[in-house]
Protein backbone atom coordinates (compact mmCIF):
# COMPACT_ATOMS: atom_id res chain seq x y z
CA UNK A 1 0.00 0.00 0.00
CA UNK A 2 2.85 2.39 0.86
CA UNK A 3 4.49 1.60 -2.49
CA UNK A 4 1.27 2.37 -4.37
CA UNK A 5 0.88 5.71 -2.60
CA UNK A 6 4.49 6.68 -3.36
CA UNK A 7 4.13 5.66 -7.04
CA UNK A 8 0.90 7.65 -7.38
CA UNK A 9 2.56 10.59 -5.64
CA UNK A 10 5.49 10.43 -8.05
CA UNK A 11 3.18 10.25 -11.09
CA UNK A 12 1.19 13.21 -9.74
CA UNK A 13 4.42 15.16 -9.24
CA UNK A 14 5.52 14.46 -12.85
CA UNK A 15 2.11 15.52 -14.17
CA UNK A 16 2.29 18.73 -12.13
CA UNK A 17 5.76 19.52 -13.54
CA UNK A 18 4.54 18.92 -17.12
CA UNK A 19 1.51 21.17 -16.60
CA UNK A 20 3.66 23.95 -15.12
CA UNK A 21 6.14 23.73 -18.02
CA UNK A 22 3.27 23.89 -20.55
CA UNK A 23 1.76 26.94 -18.84
CA UNK A 24 5.14 28.71 -18.78
CA UNK A 25 5.63 27.92 -22.49
CA UNK A 26 2.19 29.29 -23.40
CA UNK A 27 2.79 32.47 -21.39
CA UNK A 28 6.13 33.08 -23.14
CA UNK A 29 4.58 32.40 -26.58
CA UNK A 30 1.79 34.87 -25.85
CA UNK A 31 4.31 37.51 -24.73
CA UNK A 32 6.36 36.92 -27.88
CA UNK A 33 3.30 37.36 -30.12
CA UNK A 34 2.24 40.49 -28.25
CA UNK A 35 5.76 41.95 -28.58
CA UNK A 36 5.82 41.33 -32.33
CA UNK A 37 2.37 42.88 -32.78
CA UNK A 38 3.48 45.91 -30.77
CA UNK A 39 6.68 46.26 -32.84
CA UNK A 40 4.66 46.06 -36.04
CA UNK A 41 2.19 48.71 -34.88
CA UNK A 42 5.07 50.99 -33.81
CA UNK A 43 6.77 50.41 -37.16
CA UNK A 44 3.65 51.42 -39.09
CA UNK A 45 3.31 54.67 -37.15
CA UNK A 46 7.01 55.58 -37.46
CA UNK A 47 7.59 54.62 -41.09
CA UNK A 48 6.11 56.53 -43.99
CA UNK A 49 5.22 54.84 -47.26
CA UNK A 50 4.55 56.13 -50.71
CA UNK A 51 2.48 54.59 -53.49
CA UNK A 52 5.68 53.65 -55.31
CA UNK A 53 6.33 51.09 -52.55
CA UNK A 54 3.35 49.15 -53.85
CA UNK A 55 5.23 48.14 -57.01
CA UNK A 56 7.74 46.22 -54.91
CA UNK A 57 5.11 44.22 -52.99
CA UNK A 58 5.04 40.55 -54.07
CA UNK A 59 3.10 37.73 -52.40
CA UNK A 60 4.01 38.04 -48.73
CA UNK A 61 4.09 35.31 -46.11
CA UNK A 62 2.29 36.42 -42.99
CA UNK A 63 4.04 35.44 -39.74
CA UNK A 64 1.81 33.44 -37.37
CA UNK A 65 2.60 35.99 -34.67
CA UNK A 66 0.72 38.76 -36.46
CA UNK A 67 -2.55 36.82 -36.76
CA UNK A 68 -4.32 38.23 -39.79
CA UNK A 69 -7.83 36.83 -39.33
CA UNK A 70 -10.48 36.37 -42.03
CA UNK A 71 -14.05 36.13 -40.78
CA UNK A 72 -16.65 34.79 -43.15
CA UNK A 73 -19.85 36.65 -42.47
CA UNK A 74 -22.35 35.54 -45.03
CA UNK A 75 -25.05 32.87 -45.10
CA UNK A 76 -24.22 29.39 -43.87
CA UNK A 77 -20.52 30.28 -43.59
CA UNK A 78 -21.24 32.92 -40.97
CA UNK A 79 -18.96 32.83 -37.93
CA UNK A 80 -16.28 30.72 -39.66
CA UNK A 81 -12.76 32.14 -39.46
CA UNK A 82 -9.30 31.44 -40.78
CA UNK A 83 -5.76 32.80 -40.49
CA UNK A 84 -3.85 34.29 -43.43
CA UNK A 85 -0.72 32.36 -44.39
CA UNK A 86 0.23 34.62 -47.29
CA UNK A 87 -1.30 37.49 -49.23
CA UNK A 88 -1.00 39.39 -52.46
CA UNK A 89 -3.10 42.18 -53.91
CA UNK A 90 -5.09 39.59 -55.84
CA UNK A 91 -5.50 36.76 -53.35
CA UNK A 92 -5.08 35.25 -49.91
CA UNK A 93 -4.02 31.79 -48.74
CA UNK A 94 -5.44 30.82 -45.36
CA UNK A 95 -5.21 28.13 -42.71
CA UNK A 96 -8.74 27.18 -41.79
CA UNK A 97 -9.95 27.12 -38.21
CA UNK A 98 -12.67 24.62 -39.14
CA UNK A 99 -13.20 21.45 -41.16
CA UNK A 100 -12.66 21.59 -44.92
CA UNK A 101 -16.07 19.96 -45.29
CA UNK A 102 -17.79 23.18 -44.20
CA UNK A 103 -16.90 24.87 -47.50
CA UNK A 104 -17.91 23.31 -50.82
CA UNK A 105 -15.42 23.03 -53.68
CA UNK A 106 -15.04 26.25 -55.65
CA UNK A 107 -16.88 28.20 -52.96
CA UNK A 108 -17.55 31.88 -53.44
CA UNK A 109 -17.68 33.86 -50.21
CA UNK A 110 -19.18 37.31 -49.80
CA UNK A 111 -18.43 40.08 -47.32
CA UNK A 112 -15.28 38.60 -45.79
CA UNK A 113 -13.86 40.71 -42.97
CA UNK A 114 -10.06 40.86 -42.72
CA UNK A 115 -8.58 41.89 -39.35
CA UNK A 116 -4.91 42.89 -39.28
CA UNK A 117 -2.87 44.32 -36.39
CA UNK A 118 -3.12 47.82 -37.92
CA UNK A 119 -6.39 47.95 -39.86
CA UNK A 120 -9.53 46.08 -40.88
CA UNK A 121 -11.07 45.84 -44.31
CA UNK A 122 -13.88 44.04 -46.10
CA UNK A 123 -13.58 41.97 -49.27
CA UNK A 124 -16.88 41.87 -51.13
CA UNK A 125 -16.22 38.55 -52.87
CA UNK A 126 -13.60 35.78 -52.62
CA UNK A 127 -13.45 32.75 -54.92
CA UNK A 128 -11.77 29.55 -53.78
CA UNK A 129 -9.00 28.53 -56.19
CA UNK A 130 -7.03 25.89 -54.28
CA UNK A 131 -7.42 23.51 -51.34
CA UNK A 132 -4.76 21.43 -49.56
CA UNK A 133 -5.16 19.06 -46.65
CA UNK A 134 -1.50 18.28 -46.00
CA UNK A 135 -1.31 16.60 -42.62
CA UNK A 136 -4.28 18.54 -41.22
CA UNK A 137 -2.89 21.96 -42.19
CA UNK A 138 -6.19 22.67 -43.96
CA UNK A 139 -4.89 25.31 -46.38
CA UNK A 140 -7.15 27.09 -48.83
CA UNK A 141 -6.38 29.81 -51.36
CA UNK A 142 -8.81 32.47 -52.52
CA UNK A 143 -8.77 34.94 -55.38
CA UNK A 144 -10.11 38.41 -54.64
CA UNK A 145 -12.97 38.83 -57.11
CA UNK A 146 -14.49 42.07 -55.83
CA UNK A 147 -13.33 44.72 -53.36
CA UNK A 148 -14.32 48.38 -53.11
CA UNK A 149 -11.72 51.03 -53.87
CA UNK A 150 -11.42 52.28 -50.27
CA UNK A 151 -11.11 48.74 -48.93
CA UNK A 152 -8.47 47.98 -51.58
CA UNK A 153 -6.52 50.99 -50.29
CA UNK A 154 -6.62 49.45 -46.79
CA UNK A 155 -5.34 46.12 -48.20
CA UNK A 156 -2.54 47.94 -50.06
CA UNK A 157 -1.61 49.86 -46.93
CA UNK A 158 -1.31 46.68 -44.87
CA UNK A 159 0.66 44.95 -47.65
CA UNK A 160 3.13 47.84 -47.95
CA UNK A 161 3.70 47.96 -44.22
CA UNK A 162 4.12 44.21 -43.74
CA UNK A 163 6.51 44.08 -46.71
CA UNK A 164 8.69 46.90 -45.34
CA UNK A 165 8.49 45.49 -41.81
CA UNK A 166 9.74 42.07 -42.90
CA UNK A 167 12.32 43.59 -45.24
CA UNK A 168 13.77 45.68 -42.40
CA UNK A 169 15.14 42.67 -40.57
CA UNK A 170 12.14 41.33 -38.66
CA UNK A 171 12.79 37.80 -39.97
CA UNK A 172 12.68 36.19 -36.51
CA UNK A 173 8.92 36.45 -36.17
Amino acid sequence: MNKLVSILGFIGFIILIVVIVMIIYLVFEKKKKDKIKKEFKEFTTNFSLSNKDLRTVPRISIPDSLEVILRFSYGKHKELKSYAVNMSLSGIAVKLDFSLKKLPLNATLENVSVETPINNFMIKELKQVRMENKVEKKLMAFKIVDITEDQFEELKSFMRFIYKFLKNGKKDI
